[in-house]
C-alpha cells in the first residue's frame, strides 16, 4: 500500500538531497503522475527440479518459479528458471526473489567458515498494467506499455552466521514501446548484518 504523485514526498526528498549536496535544482516535477493511492500484492512460488553434488563440498540445482503481482501500481505474471551452485543449497532454497531488493536471510544457514552461492535466474512474462507508464498525467502522453517482459539476474552471495554480502547484475527488457534501448541493466552490491 502506498501513494504516487506529489503526496509521496519524492519531490521534497530529492530537493533536500540536492540542497545538502550542492547539486543543481531538480526539474520536471510539474510533469509527474498525479496523486494516487496504490494497492499491490505479490506471490512467488518455486519448485525444485533436481539437486546434485558437484565437486568437493558443493552442489548445484535447477528450479522453476512463478512470480505474480497484482494491483493498480503494476500487474504482471512471469515464469522463470533458476540455476544455483554452492554449498548449503537445501538450507537456502526459495530465498532468491524476482522482487527487486528482496533476498532471504542467508546468514541463518551459514556455517562458521562461510557459505556461498552463485546463481542465474531468467524469466519471461506479461505485464498487464503499469502506473509509472500509464498513470494520470497533467499532459497528454503517447507512451505505450510494452506488455512482453523478460528479465535475467546473475549473482554471488557469501554468508557467515552474522553477516553476508551479495553482488548481482540484473538486466531487463524495455518497459515501454518507444524506448530506444531494448535492454537495461544495473548492478547491486549489498551487505547485511545480524544485530
Amino acid at each position: 500500500m502506498g501513494v504516487v504523485g506529489p503526496a509521496s514526498g519524492a519531490e521534497y526528498m530529492q530537493s533536500f538531497v540536492h540542497k545538502i549536496t550542492s547539486s543543481t535544482t531538480p526539474e520536471g516535477w510539474d510533469y509527474q503522475i498525479e496523486n494516487q493511492l496504490t494497492l499491490q500484492v505479490a506471490y512467488e512460488v518455486e519448485a525444485l527440479l533436481f539437486r546434485q553434488q558437484a565437486f568437493e563440498n558443493s552442489q548445484w540445482d535447477v528450479s522453476v518459479f512463478n512470480h505474480t503481482m497484482a494491483g493498480n501500481f503494476r500487474s504482471q505474471s512471469s515464469l522463470g528458471l533458476t540455476v544455483r551452485w554452492g554449498d548449503e543449497l537445501s538450507q537456502t532454497f526459495g530465498q532468491l526473489s524476482s522482487q527487486a531488493g528482496h533476498f532471504g536471510d542467508f546468514t541463518s544457514s551459514a556455517n562458521q567458515y562461510g557459505s556461498w552461492m552463485a546463481y542465474s535466474r531468467m524469466q519471461a512474462g506479461y505485464r498487464f498494467n503499469d502506473l509509472t507508464i500509464e498513470g494520470d498525467l497533467p499532459y497528454e502522453s503517447s507512451i505505450e506499455i510494452n506488455n512482453q517482459q523478460a528479465q535475467a539476474s546473475l549473482g554471488v552471495i557469501w554468508a557467515f552466521p552474522t553477516w553476508s554480502v551479495r553482488w548481482s547484475f540484473d538486466f531487463y527488457s524495455k518497459e515501454y514501446k518507444s524506448d530506444v534501448d531494448d535492454w537495461h541493466g544495473y548492478g547491486v552490491i549489498s551487505y547485511s548484518k545480524v544485530l
